[in-house]
């Protein structure tokens, strides 16, 4: 059985700080930190970390760095707002997502202010979907889950050996 890439690296865990996300999503840590604050992620959902000068530290998942890192693409490609990113971002990465069937959202422009969105599970219902109507933009969440995942396996593992001593390629 092939393993697939993200198999190793849980998808709810609490287990990247904020620099390990903005490297993720290749966005600044400030960045990582307000949208944090606006609700794109909860970081405190998990036993608190007390850290030594009061505060508590912020750690995050693998499901957290998919929604920051399609929300850095909607926003900086296609200047969608962070409370229009955020819906997004959970449709595409929520609680239903299922690393093991990735599908495509397809974003719609509804009117200046809004974006409607589509998820399809097959090739055939896009196909078809595409056939007769416009888009304005496609999140394809198997390619965003392999990027993600490979950035987090450097951020975690580096190029340390697995088990068999193969060097592993982040």
């Amino acid at each position: 059985m092939r393993r697939r890439e993200h198999d190793d690296i849980p998808l709810d865990v609490l287990q990247f700080s904020s620099s390990d996300v903005a490297v993720i999503a290749d966005i600044p840590v400030r960045t990582v930190q307000n949208w944090t604050d606006r609700g794109l992620a909860d970081p405190y959902r998990a036993r608190s970390e007390v850290r030594r000068g009061g505060g508590v530290a912020r750690r995050y998942s693998l499901r957290d760095a998919l929604r920051f890192y399609l929300m850095a693409r909607l926003h900086r490609d296609l200047r969608i707002p962070l409370p229009q990113g955020i819906r997004i971002c959970g449709s595409a990465f929520g609680d239903t997502f299922n690393p093991l069937k990735p599908g495509v959202l397809v974003l719609q422009k509804s009117t200046a202010v809004t974006v409607g969105f589509k998820w399809y599970r097959n090739e055939d219902e896009l196909t078809e979907f595409l056939r007769h109507a416009p888009t304005a933009s496609i999140v394809n969440a198997q390619l965003i889950l392999r990027n993600v995942t490979e950035k987090a396996k450097q951020l975690l593992y580096g190029d340390e050996q697995d088990s068999s001593g193969v060097q592993r390629q982040g």
